[in-house]
């Protein structure tokens, strides 16, 4: 099981990719739990202490999910939308 942080942006990187710090929206949560992002988060960036996976649609994470790499920043642009629940494996 993994411990995950998530940064939420609401402003996307410039244009050297850089991101304004501290992000808008900061959570931790154990990689059991599931996190809605707010509608107006533009860019997410996910760190993990553990190797894990993450599913951006609500549904359960599998094997074939989207991993996360515990050594680096997990950066991730969003669509628009809402109803965006991340759920770990």
């Amino acid at each position: 099981m993994a411990n995950v942080t998530i940064y939420e942006h609401f402003e996307l990187p410039d244009a050297n990719g850089d991101l304004m710090y501290p992000a808008d929206v900061k959570t931790t949560i154990a990689s059991t739990a599931t996190h809605t992002l707010r509608d107006d988060a533009k860019y997410v960036v996910i760190c993990a202490d553990a190797d894990c996976r993450v599913s951006f649609d609500g549904a359960a994470a599998v094997a074939s999910a989207m991993p996360l790499l515990s050594a680096v920043p997990n950066n991730f642009k969003l669509l628009p939308g809402s109803n965006r629940t991340l759920k770990f494996l």
